[in-house]
C-alpha cells in the first residue's frame, strides 16, 4: 500500500459504552480515536452488497494502513468521511501481511454531532 493511494482523511470512532437503568439500555454515543489517511473507495462488487443486504444504500470500502489503532477497529465501531457518518458492516479484513485493513461502511444517520474528543 503506497503513501500516495492514502489520499482522504477519515475519522475512526469508538462507541462509548451505554447506560443500563434496570429497565432499558440505552447506547453510548461515539468518541473520536483517531483521524487517518486513507484510501476511500465506491463499493462496487454487486455481489457482496446483496450478501449483505445493502443494494441500494451508499457503500464504501475503506483501506487503512496496519497499525495500534487500526488494529483494534471491529464492527461495532463508525467512521466519518467529508462530514458524513458510516457504520462499519462486519470485520474489518487484513489486507496482506498486515500491511492494511479493508472496511467496509453504510451512510448512516447516526448523530456524530456529540462526539467527544
Amino acid at each position: 500500500m503506497r503513501a500516495g493511494q492514502l489520499d482522504r482523511q477519515v475519522r475512526l470512532l469508538r462507541r462509548t459504552s451505554g447506560t443500563d437503568n434496570g429497565i432499558e439500555i440505552t447506547p453510548g454515543g461515539f468518541e473520536a480515536v483517531a483521524t487517518r489517511f486513507a484510501r476511500v473507495m465506491p463499493e462496487y462488487r454487486a455481489e457482496k452488497l446483496q450478501a449483505l443486504g445493502l443494494v441500494g444504500q451508499k457503500v464504501i470500502r475503506v483501506w487503512l494502513r496496519f497499525e495500534s489503532v487500526a488494529a483494534q477497529v471491529n464492527s461495532t465501531w463508525a467512521l466519518e468521511y467529508e462530514g458524513e457518518p458510516y457504520e462499519l458492516v462486519g470485520e474489518p479484513t487484513e489486507i496482506g501481511r498486515r500491511e492494511g485493513l479493508e472496511l467496509v461502511a453504510v451512510a448512516s444517520d447516526i448523530d456524530i454531532g456529540e462526539v467527544s474528543q
